[in-house]
């Protein structure tokens, strides 16, 4: 046997690994095969599929838009919101303005009312009623062309100023310097005049309420606040300050009557002093511009239809 080799044949499987490998594999039916020395990289980018270039680049572009948005687009954001706030709060401020002046003069007048019975007799009787008469045909004839013609601000400003001849009058026949003939004449025109004031007046508070309290919820800040909460909201402010107003000046005089023995005339006379600064002080009220519907319906009231 010397001399004789043996031919061992031997079998190379780097082909077929090689075929293998490079075959096309099916996520969903198949394991690919990996080899032993590849990181876990490499591994992972083999089972999960690489996005198309045109992903990649739509992906980018986003990012980019995004980063833009927040360097150009961010700055205006914030001033929009700022801007809603003090607009909010100029609103709220503006309505707590105008119901401190309201409570002031409806409470001025009122306390005349009530004294003048007790006053002038049955001269004070008179006066009341005509007040109330007056005040009913105001309200129902001439309030409604007065607030839609020069608006609900400026109504205010000429009813409360007519309201003050009504208690320039009563102060003036409460001095005592005025003959019986005249007492009686000042006194009946001066209540005609507290009677039509007091139409004007409390028609365009109305008037103005409804429309700061739409105003109110139009601003985008305050999307979450219905309507009708924004109306209880300002009733409550409205009739607290009223509220206040009607028990401040109507136990001021008895207080100062009873304690200080203070005169009717000097009680009078400065009510008065104080419904004519509150009268001018709707000067600084908002006025807001008529809306598109209350133009069309600007000559709808009883008075331009008589």
């Amino acid at each position: 046997m010397r001399g004789k080799t043996i031919a061992i044949p031997i079998i190379d499987d780097s082909s077929d690994d090689a075929s293998n490998n490079t075959s096309p594999t099916s996520l969903d039916n198949e394991t690919p095969t990996t080899n032993k020395n590849e990181s876990y990289g490499q591994k992972r980018s083999k089972l999960v599929p690489t996005p198309p270039p045109s992903s990649s680049r739509s992906l980018l572009s986003n990012s980019r838009s995004t980063s833009s948005f927040s360097r150009t687009g961010g700055g205006h954001h914030h001033t929009r919101i700022i801007v809603e706030i003090g607009k909010k709060d100029k609103t709220l401020t503006n309505f707590l303005l105008l119901s401190v002046l309201y409570a002031i003069s409806h409470s001025t007048f009122l306390t005349f009312m009530g004294v003048a019975t007790s006053e002038f007799g049955d001269l004070g009787a008179r006066s009341n009623g005509i007040v109330f008469f007056t005040y009913g045909l105001s309200a129902v004839m001439g309030a409604t062309y007065v607030v839609k013609t020069y608006g609900a601000r400026n109504s205010l400003l000429i009813g409360f100023n007519i309201a003050n001849i009504y208690l320039s009058c009563i102060t003036v026949a409460s001095m005592g310097v005025l003959s019986p003939l005249l007492k009686g004449p000042v006194v009946i025109f001066g209540s005609v005049a507290g009677g039509v004031a007091l139409g004007i007046a409390w028609t365009a508070q109305g008037a103005y309420f409804a429309r700061a309290a739409r105003e109110y919820t139009s601003i985008p800040s305050n999307n979450t606040i219905l309507p009708h909460e924004a109306t209880s909201m300002f009733a409550a402010i409205f009739s607290f300050a009223v509220f206040l107003g009607e028990a401040f000046f109507r136990i001021l005089p008895t207080f100062l009557v009873e304690q200080y023995h203070v005169s009717w005339t000097i009680i009078f006379g400065s009510y008065t002093v104080c419904s004519v600064i509150a009268a001018f002080g709707y000067v600084y009220v908002h006025e807001y511009q008529p809306t598109e519907e209350e133009l069309e319906h600007l000559h709808d009231s009883a008075f331009t239809k008589a």
